[in-house]
Parts: structure tokens; sequence; C-alpha cells
């Protein structure tokens, strides 16, 4: 099977992508291959992750530029040998933003990628873009990276509220079933504590533009509390995908910062832990 890994490499205030890959099903791996077309001696790249097209095999690579503004996508179509041209799927207003609460750790918009069965891409990433707070956009494109789609906001608490919706996490199964799951604070009025909460899209509106995504369901009912935490909640949130007889179901998992939870690690209370639900269509 194919597969890659990207990362950021730091040479001194340099920041460059690399991805290494491999086509037998990680036994033997490239060697590492820059991805990013910048070329100063002080490019600012960050969040790089990949995913390989269920289609043909390309290899896709999305990060955040943090001194551009903007979410770009490069592509492979020789097994991660050689790449193309970095192609901007969004601006960002924001980028590192500290959102308060999390003892001094900043926030990024954290994009990740996915392909569907028809070849589509879609990019999904946290930014503030007025006064609703940070909040999960999506961007798609039917061509292979060359052209995205404006932004899609996913969470449904509304153009009033000024919560914060960050961290997010996307899967893909079949044709259009989108999955996204991301860290969310609509249910604090002093917009300090957490939760998890996730969406998921069948395709487009008969406009065959626009996104169609269902009422966001929260995932736990417990509020994590990273207050003065100098870790925060990390950057660590993922979903998977996958099928029964009733129709896909999703699995994010997410950190939490439970008072009164047990760490098994060091059995005292108040340590940060992994949680798992199970969404069921």
């Amino acid at each position: 099977g194919k597969a890659s890994i990207a990362w950021t490499r730091n040479q001194g205030n340099n920041q460059t992508i690399m991805v290494s890959s491999t086509l037998n099903s990680g036994q033997t791996w490239s060697s590492p291959v820059k991805v990013n077309d910048g070329t100063r001696k002080f490019e600012r790249v960050l969040y790089a992750m990949p995913t390989v097209s269920p289609v043909d095999g390309t290899i896709f690579v999305v990060w955040m530029d943090y001194a551009k503004k903007a979410i770009y996508v490069d592509k492979s179509t020789n097994g991660g040998m050689s790449w193309g041209q970095d192609v901007k799927a969004a601006s960002l207003s924001a980028t590192f933003t500290d959102l308060g609460c999390n003892g001094g750790r900043s926030m990024a918009s954290y994009p990740t990628i996915a392909v569907d069965s028809q070849g589509w891409v879609y990019v999904a990433f946290a930014d503030i873009t007025g006064s609703t707070g940070m909040d999960i956009y999506l961007v798609y494109s039917k061509n292979g990276g060359t052209t995205w789609s404006i932004p899609y906001r996913l969470n449904d608490d509304g153009n009033t509220s000024s919560a914060h919706q960050y961290n997010p996490a996307m899967s893909i199964l079949g044709s259009g079933n989108v999955h996204v799951s991301w860290l969310d604070r609509r249910d604090d009025s002093n917009n300090c504590t957490t939760k998890a909460y996730s969406t998921r899209s069948n395709g487009l509106a008969s406009d065959g533009v626009t996104p169609v995504f269902s009422v966001n369901q929260r995932l736990i009912d417990g509020a994590s509390n990273f207050t003065g935490n100098p870790n925060g909640p990390g950057d660590y949130t993922g979903i998977a995908v996958s099928s029964n007889q009733a129709g896909d179901i999703a699995l994010p998992f997410y950190p939490t910062h439970l008072p009164g939870d047990i760490s098994a690690e060091t059995n005292s209370a108040g340590g940060f832990e992994a949680y798992v639900t199970l969404v069921s269509p």
C-alpha cells in the first residue's frame, strides 16, 4: 500500500515541508523530499498533513504558511518523488491566536486534508474572520487541487456567538461522506471550558456548490478544563470512519482534561486523557 508522512524541518530560522513515502506498506521509505516552493531563508510553514487519493494514488499535502497567512496544498503523482506547484487553498485572517484559558498556549489554523472516492479533495481548518471567535471552515476542490471553493463554516452556533471552535479533524468514506470533528466552547458563556463536536455531509446541495452538513452533534457531556496548563489541549485531534449495515460511523478522538479524571499512568486526578466517541448515522 501507498502511504506518506509529512513534517516541518527546522534549520536555523528556516522551515521547510518534507515528505517521505512508501509504496510497499512501510517496508521501505523514500528519502525526504522538500515540498513547499518557498526559497527564502526564513520560510514559516507548519502543520503539514498528507493524504493519498483512493482513485489514482496521488499524494496531497496541506500546510499552514503563517507568514503568508494562507493554507497551501501541493501534490505528487509519482509516489512522492517530485512535487508540483503550491496552490493556495484558502486565505487566513488569523494564524496563531491566544484563545485564553489555555495557559498561554496559542491555537493555530491546524489544517487537515482528505480525498473521497471520486477524487475530490477537502481541507478543513480553523480561522477567525469576524466577531464569532475561531470557527471551523471547509474548502474543497473538484479538479485535483487546481482550484478551490470558497470557505464554508461548519460550526452552527450562529453569527452572534463568540465561542471558539478549533483543532479540526476530518475523515471521508466513499463519495462525499465527509466527517469533521473539533474542540468547541459554545456551551460555556465564559468561552473557556471545552467540549467536542462533530458534523457530517453526504455531498452538495442542488446548486452543486454548497456543502450540506448535519446539525452539529455534541460528543461529550463533561466540559474539559485546560485553564492554567501551559500545554493547553495540545494540537491533537483525529477521526476515523468505517461502515456497517446501518451506514457509515465515525470515531472522533480528542484530548480532555476533566476534573476528577484519574490518570491510569499517574493514578492522580486532573491529568490529560484521550477520549473516543462512536458517532452512528
